[in-house]
């Protein structure tokens, strides 16, 4: 039987050797400092994009005013099948409107992305031990 590789990957995406930036596993407190609507470039499915800083943060003083990370949350769009157009609506739901205590809305609106301008709180990057 013949390995199937990965539909759509392409030689230029690598992982691994050597890195010299990027936050340190833990938790963060963050404000959104930015948030706006975008397009992935590879499918133009629609995208969330936060821009997310350091605020206040006794853990990570250095992260104060700076960016900790920037995080792309993908949205369902015309041609997805039912379920997959759940899975991602879960998924805002939990990561984006639970993750900052907004509540979810009982029927589909227009996201405006600066409603989530000023949002703070506490986020966890890689398994948050120590190692």
């Amino acid at each position: 039987m013949a390995a199937i590789g990965i539909q759509g990957a392409t030689d230029s995406l690598m992982a691994g050797g050597t890195f010299s930036s990027g936050p340190q596993k833990g938790v963060y407190h963050i404000i959104v400092q930015e948030a706006s609507k975008s397009e992935s470039k590879s499918s133009n499915r629609p995208q969330l994009v936060l821009d997310l800083f350091g605020k206040d943060d006794p853990d990570h003083p250095a992260k104060n005013g700076k960016r900790v990370t920037k995080v792309y949350q993908s949205f369902p769009m015309d041609g997805d099948d039912l379920d997959k157009a759940d899975t991602m609506r879960g998924m805002l739901k939990r990561l984006i409107y639970d993750g900052f205590g907004s509540k979810w809305p009982t029927e589909a609106k227009p996201l405006d992305p600066r409603s989530l301008q000023g949002k703070e709180a506490w986020i966890l990057i890689g398994d948050g031990k120590d190692k």
